[in-house]
């Protein structure tokens, strides 16, 4: 929580229950401990005092995330886009309202099918690669479909097969994509 009435600010901790209730830090402790990139504080998504609405975008965010733990994903979407609408900048709400959509097309969509997140993922590969941004550099990423095994070629920059994965397991192909960096 962050107190701002223009004259002193306050990062106010209140989950050190065990530390005498709550502790008090500067910024340049959450920019070091949560490795905060200058981004971040920019576009307005961290280490600021929150409005009211952006406040009520938290608690849906934290609702969200209680329904996505508990694998009830169409509340948890319902929460998530709710949560980025009130709190635009928020760069956790963002994430998490990516992975909740995602996770609802995944039963919306076939494997094959425009839509479904193993789409998405080759086509935030393909972007990844067209924009070079740093992560694409040192792994470039892209999925494909072979009709004869049905299986994903995961395949690193090198064009050698990382690993081969069942379509049907899309938790396996985020994972072996994921070990691409």
């Amino acid at each position: 929580m962050r107190y701002d009435d223009g004259q002193s600010v306050y990062n106010l901790e209140a989950t050190a229950a065990g530390q005498g209730g709550f502790l008090v830090y500067d910024d340049e402790h959450y920019i070091e401990k949560d490795h905060l990139p200058r981004k971040a504080l920019a576009c307005g998504s961290d280490l600021k005092a929150l409005t009211p609405r952006e406040m009520l975008g938290t608690f849906f965010g934290l609702r969200s995330r209680i329904y996505d733990n508990t694998e009830r994903f169409f509340p948890a979407e319902q929460d998530s886009l709710q949560a980025r609408a009130l709190f635009p900048t928020n760069r956790n709400l963002c994430f998490e309202q990516l992975q909740s959509s995602l996770q609802r097309a995944a039963h919306y969509f076939a494997l094959d099918e425009r839509g479904h997140p193993a789409e998405t993922a080759a086509m935030l590969a393909e972007l990844c690669r067209i924009k070079g941004w740093e992560h694409a550099m040192q792994s470039k990423i892209h999925t494909g479909e072979t009709p004869d095994s049905g299986q994903v070629h995961i395949v690193n920059s090198t064009n050698s097969t990382v690993e081969k994965t069942n379509p049907t397991n899309v938790d396996a192909a985020f994972e072996a994509i994921e070990k691409l960096h």
